[in-house]
């Protein structure tokens, strides 16, 4: 992998420095247990702007596949996806073409060409404010604290829970869509069920987010106290259902390290009670 030379390896956690945004300094998280990769701020992979066009096919129900290229790659990603898409685009094959000059992402390359995983919200219908002026000319207006003039359009919104890449998106009210007519159509039993398995696997995600950031953080205070490795060799040779008890240990421990402060107290509370 490029710059495999500036990671961080922690019991199949990597860490890489990554410049998304300008002016942000971002993190990769990959847990090589679960086989989840995940962004912190924002914690997507966005890559409307390096879309070529792609399909969306939801005519078999419960399952999304899908085909989407992507400037600078020769193949597409293909999308193999449990659920359904939102009503508009459910039962539907969905192509879309993005009009617009294509902005190579800087980090393409982490993304694995084979999107296994859960379907999150996937519609034609988002509403978004889009800008009557081009980008330009409306951030130089909100630099100067003007309000540049909008409208509220459809927007596409594609949105995945990946095996491989953790949550990715593609939204953007420029491409141009065709849709064909649904094979079948959501129920309201179906769309109850629907809404239920994205927030399931967004909560999922975020589970794991919050278990690879603990991760860091554990390590990063073990470091800075030299005599607690026992704890740290047990903390990440654990499970993430178990850093609980391994946190309450490493306090235990913390304050098995402190002798001198517990005599003290100890002293004191005999002290007092004569």
């Amino acid at each position: 992998m490029r710059n495999a030379r500036h990671k961080t390896v922690i019991y199949g956690v990597h860490v890489y420095p990554l410049n998304f945004f300008s002016g942000l300094n971002l993190q990769r998280f990959s847990f090589s247990r679960f086989q989840v990769a995940a962004l912190v701020s924002p914690v997507a992979f966005r890559i409307h702007d390096s879309v070529v066009r792609g399909e969306i096919d939801n005519r078999v129900k419960g399952i999304v596949r899908g085909k989407i290229w992507l400037e600078n790659r020769a193949e597409p990603l293909t999308l193999e996806l449990k659920g359904n898409a939102h009503r508009d685009l459910a039962g539907c094959l969905l192509t879309f073409a993005n009009p617009l000059k294509r902005v190579i992402h800087p980090h393409l390359d982490l993304l694995n060409p084979m999107q296994r995983g859960v379907a999150g919200d996937l519609t034609a219908a988002r509403k978004a404010r889009v800008f009557d002026l081009p980008f330009e000319e409306a951030y130089d207006m909100l630099k100067r604290k003007q309000n540049p003039p909008e409208h509220l359009a459809n927007a596409l919104y594609l949105e995945w829970f990946s095996e491989a890449n953790g949550r990715v998106v593609v939204e953007s009210a420029d491409y141009k869509l065709t849709i064909s007519e649904p094979s079948w159509r959501l129920s309201p039993q179906d769309e109850e069920q629907r809404a239920h398995d994205v927030a399931a696997a967004m909560d999922e995600f975020t589970q794991r987010l919050t278990a690879a950031i603990e991760r860091i953080n554990v390590v990063r205070r073990i470091r800075q106290n030299p005599g607690t490795n026992t704890i740290m060799s047990v903390y990440l040779e654990n499970p993430m259902r178990e850093r609980t008890n391994i946190l309450n240990c490493s306090k235990n421990t913390a304050t098995r390290m402190r002798p001198k402060q517990r005599s003290r107290k100890r002293w004191a509370g005999t002290k007092t009670k004569s």
